[in-house]
């Protein structure tokens, strides 16, 4: 029920009328705007133009009027002088609203322009203009540029370029902005790449290197142009020498290649090392001096130093002669390399003589020597006397010896052996051994000679013992003879001298006391019978007893020697008992009979037919160090004779010399020993004749004088085995070493050292090194890009990129040309795309070995240069505009855009998906693999609002009658609203509804009528009761006070919509900034009113972190918008709020007023302002939810909260006033109930204190 009361007066009888009422209102009244409308407020006072009457009260129909021309109606109501009365009286006014407000226009302060149509489309002014906004129609504002679009050039090329865009709404308002053009050329049409080398250059090599790094790949570049370029040099460490090099220059504006001539040069010396010791020569060393035995060298072209390469300063070898043996000289070696560096070293050479053949070995005896015989010896022992033999021998380290150095008694020749480093020699001398040693003798004390004993005196009576240091001719005798004594002497006393005398008539004496006896008294007795007459044998001949040099006589019967001795009972005796040694002795025999004793003597010669012992030993001689045969060494002798006489020793057939014919061969010496008899024994020997300086055997070299080998597999180095160059060399036990056992590649001359047991040799060879090798190529099968400028597109016109080789006399890489195409270079083109192509390639290497390879060229388009995106669109489409918006989202429709566009895996949008109702220009952006990658192209789209606008009436009105105004469109229509909004008009079906007193009594209808832009409508109809309470309809009465009535309420009430239960969801709500709402289905509802609501909300969001997004609507009379958004997302709370102006934005991070923005919740936000009154804030939930954003847009006042691209996972639990994400169901906070009637959903989910607090 709505009470309309104008005053609450007392009810009093008319009567006489005493002042009419009469209403004047000015003809015409023109009025401006008001602010940010397109409609005007005005009052009765701008209207009344003097009416007239009793208490008059004056009111208007209309009091806030829309842009254009309209009728105004002005109600003057008096009492006409009547207390109580009520008198009305209307005039009319054509009130004019004047649109003097200039539109709003946002340009794009970043239109990106490319000089290739095909990339972009050309300039239109609603590209530049992001958006426009009038107070009155959005819809009818004409956007142009002043003067046209500019065109653009290459000079305009990387400039922003500034371009007024013009809006001018139907009164002719205008407003300007300045877009700002970005000019590009992404086909770098106007940079095209062109190379520019240097036609030659001249590096220094690298430290330690024979090659040159160019660490920089545009350092042969001389002014290539182009865009962003890039340089790749196919060599980039070029060797020593001049080299070809090859530079590709890779711009956005393609590819150009051009070729340097680069000489490398090498400034550094190489390194040589001398020995660091002192190097020693021989005189008589085979080997000569080289300078390769001195130093060593190496150089960064380590290839171009070899043993020749060295040499002494001054070039000559040095010679030297025995005048230099012993002394250090200094030579200054030299090492040179390819390009002519030299370094030095200083080497110190001491000069030898180790055969020593300065300094001969040379034996000088004196002629004689005579010395005694030594103590107790027959000989002289001339061991250490080797100096006294010498007479200025002459040699190296020269030793002596002497042969025999026993010397007996007599004169002997002796060798004196002279042993030098350089040999040995010998000479003899003379040496004269002199007896002057006297005997030992030893005499009996006495002696007692019996008369009567038969015993002969003789020497061996005195003298006891004798001997001699040379036993052989001692002889004992009695001086003055054998005395003899007869009964005269009985009892005398004689003193006897015994003499021993040796060979060499040296005497010794003693004495010995003779007393004569006679025990038998015979000198006093006479003899009886004959005297007793002694004869012997004249000679006996015996030989000498075994192993002895002596007959033992003694043990023979006596009577043997006796030749007719003549007497009386004669015995026949032995007076001595001495044997007879070998040789003659005389021995006495003695007769003796009773006449008497008398004596004879036999001359006994005693034999030795006994041959002596002897044994030998085997010798071992040397030709040069050892050359002569020593005798004492070869043998030993005994004989039984030879206390007496020693054996003498010879070599049978004399003393045998050796040569280099017996070296190696047994030889066989017979040695004899003579005894003093001349009895002979012999024995044999065998002397080993050896060459241990090999004197015999001189090494001799001999080589080939050219020879031609083949590299080693998979190296550019021969191979010679230490013998291959050898052509006969001569001497023992040969080897052989070649200063270059790995020969490189070409004519060198080698060196062979031949060592043998005689010393060493060398020879020279002049060694050819050649290869046969083919080189090894290995093909790589490569996509081609047509485009040229994906994968190997850019460098399949290099062959180096198909095929890599390897050679073995390659020490530096693939050199850059060795690798080429075989019959040239292929070329392609669309037609071969999808296709495998064959290509052979070949590569040589520097002695024309060759090897082929076949690389597959699978032909691509990658860069879809063959499939260039071409966009078409229809001409023309019609939409009618979405339910409860005054927009089409035409996300889901691009494809209704599309007339066949073409391309590679293409992809479409528009750049404006979201059209209000009108016609516009929208474009199709088509973007695909291809060149050029997108394309644009534009349909006329017309947007057609035909959804009626939302109107809402009182229930019933009771209307007085002179007391109440006539009723006006607020007084029946309680709300009103439309899908356009601020594009409706408010009218009542008949204009100036009053009533009067006929209509006492009665109900009437009053509809009241919404019309929005497009021509729709909506009606309601209100019941109107009609009374008078003043007695105005009557003469006399009264009318009670009307009674006490609620105070007006307005209802708001949505229809009832469809239960959001068909279609899946959308992955993205929206709650837009004229409280529009859409489901995660798709479903649009509004809902009006001024409260705080919850959008959604999930506290399991993000790992349990939690999500929640509140929004604040404002009320503005019958409508209402989102003010603020606040979204919390764990900890931190963002909350955005519209305002007129977007600048300076108007954010509070977790109640701080503009801090710091980066994050929230640990997701990224960035804030993109879009021109004075928008602004964009996004929320990147990317590093949990690939792809998906949380989007709030800003726009003066009105603020819109969009989810992009929501998934299940990020959205599927979240409950709010946008209903359920997997069903769609715009559920009850008890998450059963579903409420479909949309006013009773904003009331549901309304805050509560039980809610999250996320407002400042």
């Amino acid at each position: 029920m709505k009470f309309l009361l104008s005053l609450s007066l007392l009810s009093l009888p008319c009567g006489v009328l005493s002042a009419e009422t009469v209403a004047s209102c000015v003809n015409t009244l023109s009025v401006d705007n008001d602010p940010n409308t397109c409609s005007a407020s005005i009052t009765e006072t701008q209207i009344n133009d003097g009416s007239t009457g009793s208490n008059i009260m004056l009111h208007l129909d209309h009091y806030h009027l829309q842009g254009g021309t309209s009728a105004v109606t002005l109600h003057a109501t008096g009492d006409g002088g009547v207390a109580g009365c009520a008198l009305v009286d209307t005039c009319q006014t054509q009130v004019t609203v004047n649109d003097i407000e200039s539109p709003i226009i946002d340009c794009n302060s970043h239109v990106t322009y490319d000089l290739d149509s095909t990339l972009y489309t050309p300039l239109t002014a609603s590209t530049l203009a992001i958006s426009w906004y009038d107070n009155c129609d959005w819809n009818d504002i004409t956007v142009h540029v002043p003067g046209g679009i500019p065109t653009f050039g290459c000079q305009d090329v990387g400039t922003m370029q500034q371009v007024t865009v013009e809006a001018t709404d139907l009164a002719g308002n205008t407003a300007t902005c300045d877009a700002y053009v970005d000019v590009q050329d992404a086909m770098y049409s106007c940079s095209p790449t062109i190379a520019s080398c240097l036609a030659t250059e001249t590096f220094v090599a690298d430290p330690g290197c024979c090659e040159k790094y160019i660490d920089q790949s545009d350092a042969l570049d001389n002014g290539s142009t182009g865009e962003h370029l890039s340089f790749m040099m196919f060599n980039n460490m070029p060797r020593v020498g001049t080299t070809t090099i090859e530079t590709e220059v890779n711009g956005f504006g393609g590819t150009d290649k051009c070729s340097t001539e680069v000489t490398v040069v090498d400034d550094q010396p190489p390194t040589i090392h001398c020995l660091g010791y002192a190097h020693y020569v021989d005189l008589t060393s085979a080997t000569p001096l080289g300078p390769y035995d001195l130093a060593h060298a190496s150089d960064n072209c380590y290839d171009t130093i070899t043993p020749t390469s060295v040499s002494f300063q001054g070039g000559a070898v040095p010679t030297f002669g025995c005048a230099d043996v012993d002394t250090t000289q200094t030579f200054t070696m030299v090492a040179t390399d390819a390009s002519g560096n030299t370094a030095t070293c200083d080497q110190d050479i001491t000069i030898s003589d180790w055969s020593f053949s300065c300094n001969p070995t040379v034996a000088s005896c004196v002629s004689d020597l005579t010395y005694d015989t030594d103590p107790g010896m027959c000989s002289k022992d001339l061991t250490g006397l080797e100096n006294d033999l010498d007479n200025g021998s002459t040699g190296e380290a020269i030793s002596k010896w002497i042969d025999y150095a026993t010397a007996d008694v007599g004169t002997s020749t002796k060798t004196l052996r002279v042993y030098g480093s350089n040999g040995s020699e010998q000479c003899t001398t003379d040496v004269t051994i002199n007896d002057n040693e006297d005997p030992t003798i030893s005499c009996y004390t006495d002696f007692y000679y019996d008369l009567t004993s038969y015993t002969r005196m003789t020497v061996d009576n005195v003298i006891s013992s004798a001997s001699d240091n040379c036993w052989s001719g001692l002889t004992k005798s009695i001086q003055g003879g054998v005395p003899s004594f007869t009964c005269a002497d009985v009892g005398l006393t004689t003193t006897v001298t015994g003499v021993a005398t040796d060979a060499s008539g040296n005497t010794a004496t003693c004495d010995t006391t003779v007393t004569v006896i006679d025990s038998y008294d015979n000198c006093n007795t006479p003899s009886v019978g004959n005297p007793t007459v002694a004869s012997c044998v004249a000679t006996k001949n015996y030989d000498a007893d075994p192993s002895m040099c002596e007959k033992d006589i003694y043990s023979m019967d006596a009577s043997t020697f006796d030749n007719g001795s003549t007497g009386d009972n004669i015995m026949i005796s032995f007076p001595d008992w001495t044997n007879p040694k070998v040789g003659t002795t005389a021995i006495s025999v003695q007769v003796h009979g009773d006449g008497g004793t008398d004596y004879c003597e036999t001359q006994v010669t005693v034999n030795d037919i006994e041959p002596p012992t002897i044994s030998c030993w085997d010798q071992s001689i040397d030709l040069v160090n050892y050359p002569f045969l020593n005798e004492g060494c070869m043998v030993s002798a005994y004989d039984n004779c030879d206390i007496y006489s020693p054996a003498t020793i010879s070599v049978d057939g004399g003393m045998p010399t050796f040569g280099c014919a017996h070296v190696g061969t047994p030889q066989t010496v017979t040695m004899i020993a003579t005894d003093a008899s001349g009895n002979t024994a012999s024995c044999t020997l065998t002397v080993t004749v050896s060459d241990d300086t090999y004197s015999c055997s001189p090494t001799v070299a001999s080589c080939v004088s050219a020879k031609t080998i083949e590299t080693s597999q998979g190296s550019c180095y021969g191979s010679l085995t230490e013998d291959e160059l050898n052509d006969g060399s001569t001497g023992l036990h040969l080897s052989f070493m070649q200063a270059n056992t790995a020969p490189y590649l070409g004519t060198q001359t080698i060196t062979t050292e031949v060592y043998g047991s005689a010393g060493s040799d060398h020879c020279e060879t002049s060694l050819t090194v050649i290869d046969v090798e083919p080189p090894t190529i290995t093909c790589h099968d490569y996509n081609y890009d047509v485009g040229g400028t994906a994968y190997f597109g850019a460098y399949t016109s290099f062959a180096s990129t198909l095929a890599s080789a390897y050679d073995n006399c390659w020490l530096y890489g693939t050199p850059a040309d060795a690798v080429d195409f075989q019959g040239g270079e292929p070329t392609f083109g669309c037609a071969d795309v999808g296709t495998v192509q064959p290509v052979t390639m070949t590569v040589t290497d520097d002695s024309g070995n060759t090897a082929t390879c076949d690389s597959q060229i699978t032909v691509s388009d990658d860069m879809y240069s063959c499939k260039p995106t071409v966009a078409s669109c229809v001409s023309s489409l019609t939409y009618d505009a979405d339910p409860g918006s005054c927009s089409k989202d035409l996300t889901n429709f691009v494809n209704d855009f599309d007339n066949g566009s073409t391309g590679e895996s293409i992809s479409k949008m528009l750049t404006n998906s979201w059209p209000y109702v009108g016609t516009e220009s929208l474009t199709l952006e088509v973007t695909g693999y291809g060149s050029p990658y997108m394309d644009q192209c534009t349909t006329e789209v017309t947007i057609v609002d035909t959804e009626a606008p939302y109107i809402s009436c009182v229930s019933d009105i009771t209307y007085y009658v002179g007391m109440s105004a006539p009723l006006e469109y607020w007084d029946i229509i309680s709300s009103w609203g439309d899908n356009c909004c601020g594009d409706t008009t408010t009218t009542l079906q008949a204009n100036d509804v009053s009533f009067g007193c006929s209509d006492i009594d009665t109900t009437h209808t009053v509809t009241g009528v919404v019309t929005d832009g497009s021509g729709n409508t909506a009606t309601c109809d209100v019941p109107v009761t009609v009374l008078d309470t003043t007695g105005c309809c009557a003469v006399i009465g009264t009318v009670p006070s009307p009674p006490p009535g609620p105070s007006p309420t307005r209802d708001e009430v949505n229809p009832p919509g469809p239960s959001p239960t068909g279609p899946s969801p959308t992955g993205s709500t929206q709650s837009n900034g004229d409280p529009h709402f859409t489901t995660w289905t798709n479903e649009h509802f509004e809902f009006h009113g001024q409260c705080d609501l919850v959008m959604m909300s999930d506290p399991s969001f993000a790992d349990d972190i939690g999500l929640d997004v509140h929004l604040r609507t404002k009320l503005v009379r019958f409508w209402s918008y989102i003010k603020t958004a606040a979204i919390r997302i764990g900890n931190d709370i963002l909350e955005i709020e519209g305002w007129s102006d977007a600048n300076p934005a108007r954010y509070w991070i977790n109640y701080e007023y503009q801090g710091e923005l980066n994050e929230i919740g640990g997701f990224p936000v960035t804030t993109t302002p879009r021109g004075g009154k928008e602004r964009k804030y996004t929320i990147d939930l990317g590093s949990k939810y690939p792809g998906q954003f949380i989007l709030v847009k800003v726009f003066k006042e009105f603020v819109s909260v969009k989810v992009m691209n929501g998934s299940e996972e990020a959205f599927g639990k979240t409950v709010g006033i946008v209903g359920d994400f997997k069903t769609g169901k715009t559920l009850a906070r008890d998450g059963v109930t579903v409420i479909d009637h949309f006013a009773e959903l904003g009331n549901e989910w309304q805050v509560l204190p039980s809610d999250n607090k996320l407002f400042h």
